[in-house]
């Protein structure tokens, strides 16, 4: 009797907090919450970089910043007098470290360091840094001097020390629902890099994400020529990688963008294109379209495996060759239009994509345009097909996905004016996969243009104010930045400067 009324009172308080929850913040917040608390936690990734000189805060009359030695460690019960010492004692016999501010010889500030084990309380789980990288964790303030500046003032003098002795980057991670952290490390100069989560089934545990963030140590590269080989030679053998109606869907929805827009292509006009996947195999080709708008059409993908099958597809009507979108074998002002159709998302490491958009950017013309579409992280479903994705249910590694807000950023930052945006292929990811191939596996015509009907239906949400969330990608027309006096915004990267160009005449 007991445990049914405990299970009761669990359930109804349960109840009114999703309620208070789906009434403050609607429903999206609380899907996201829900999916937290049961298979898929998320934390944001933050970043400090000490190859600069830290500035040192400005004195605090009645203040005193200091490193907290071991000896004095029952202070912190001033500040939080749940503390519990034996676990406080255990992390400076860990080598943890604890700095603080004190008033009036009362601790008022506090926040712990670790160069060694780095452990995440609201994950459960261990954070893998890298050689020469600190984390940091627990800070936190006496609410009655929150607006003083102490947090700030210690983050200086803590920065510094490990500066000093030879730490290269800070990590630190913040629940995506804690304004005011995020806030804090952002007005202290701290780099968000995206998203962190813990997934997990029963007693099954694995770390997700993390690959922008210096200071965690990363899984090898698979973004390369052999494993996009080896993706060709198991894909390829399929007649098709996906349903053939939502590939005509998918390309659909890129050619009515590029319509929209793209400008008329003049006499010998150029584009590119940066993966030939769509052509290589499937219904969601883009160059014969491209071709026809009267522009010479160039092709590009970084396996030779894929190219070849795409050079077959399209005889002549692109010139196709095997390159790296790092790296781009082209010179300086090559192309009017450059199509990135879901590429630039598949890297190991998101850093790539900025890498890219800035080579881009130099083989664009000055007055030329890119056409970028990348997975939408702001699509309800999309942890779903993160966790399908690590499961192994899709052919491919998928990379990291991106929201409206920081695909704008990345494009600000490699020397792109973003002109439009908008959110295209509207369906719950993995839904409209799932109804199409349960609809042809029951063979039900009735079924299948049931379900085809709702996906053209749902195409319509892109006029809505619900785009991003339902959106597969997100979208934007950029237009390379030129500063005055300089004939290219951006220069070549490192990369660039040694791969071989090639003139298109």
């Amino acid at each position: 009797m007991t445990d049914s009324r405990n299970w009761g009172k669990t359930l109804a308080l349960t109840s009114r907090r999703a309620i208070e929850i789906w009434r403050e913040s609607g429903p999206a917040v609380l899907f996201q919450k829900a999916l937290g608390e049961t298979v898929f936690r998320q934390m944001l990734c933050f970043e400090r970089s000490l190859a600069e000189p830290v500035e040192p805060a400005a004195p605090m009359p009645g203040v005193t910043v200091e490193e907290l030695p071991a000896s004095r460690a029952h202070e912190l019960q001033w500040l939080r007098p749940e503390t519990n010492l034996h676990a406080i004692a255990d992390r400076f016999c860990e080598g943890q470290r604890c700095f603080v501010a004190s008033m009036e010889g009362r601790i008022v500030h506090a926040r712990w360091l670790s160069t060694g084990k780095a452990w995440c309380e609201v994950l459960a789980t261990e954070i893998p840094l890298a050689p020469g990288a600190a984390y940091l964790y627990e800070s936190f303030t006496a609410p009655e001097v929150r607006t003083v500046g102490l947090a700030r003032a210690v983050g200086k003098f803590s920065l510094r020390r490990l500066r000093e002795e030879g730490v290269q980057i800070v990590v630190a991670v913040v629940d995506p629902w804690n304004r005011e952290g995020r806030r804090s490390l952002e007005n202290a100069g701290w780099a968000n890099r995206g998203h962190l989560g813990l997934l997990r089934l029963g007693p099954w545990r694995r770390l997700i994400g993390g690959n922008r963030t210096a200071g965690l140590r990363r899984a090898p590269a698979s973004a390369d020529t052999a494993y996009w080989n080896s993706v060709a030679e198991r894909v390829l053998k399929r007649d098709r990688y996906h349903d053939p109606f939502l590939g005509r869907l998918k390309r659909r929805a890129h050619l009515s963008l590029i319509s929209r827009w793209a400008n008329a292509p003049a006499a010998n006009s150029r584009t590119l294109k940066t993966d030939l996947f769509e052509e290589a195999d499937g219904t969601d080709a883009l160059v014969p379209c491209l071709f026809r708008r009267g522009t010479r059409v160039v092709g590009i993908d970084i396996s030779s495996k894929i190219a070849a099958s795409a050079n077959t597809q399209l005889k002549d009507q692109a010139s196709i060759i095997a390159a790296d979108a790092r790296s781009l074998p082209f010179g300086s002002g090559s192309f009017d239009l450059v199509v990135s159709p879901s590429t630039l998302d598949h890297f190991r490491d998101p850093r790539d994509l900025e890498l890219s958009l800035r080579e881009i950017q130099r083989v664009l013309r000055r007055d030329g345009r890119l056409i970028i579409t990348l997975d939408n992280r702001q699509n309800l479903f999309d942890p779903l097909l993160r966790l399908a994705s690590t499961l192994g249910l899709v052919p491919y590694y998928l990379g990291q996905s991106y929201s409206m807000d920081e695909l704008k950023r990345a494009l600000n930052r490699s020397g792109f004016d973003v002109l439009e945006v908008t959110g295209i292929l509207h369906s719950l990811r993995l839904t409209a996969v799932t109804s199409t191939a349960i609809a042809s596996r029951l063979k039900s015509r009735r079924l299948i243009r049931l379900v085809h009907r709702v996906l053209l239906r749902a195409q319509q949400l892109e006029r809505t104010r619900w785009r991003y969330l339902t959106a597969s990608f997100v979208c934007a027309l950029a237009a390379p930045r030129v500063r005055v006096g300089d004939e290219r915004a951006v220069e070549p990267s490192a990369g660039a400067s040694t791969a071989p160009v090639l003139e298109l005449t």
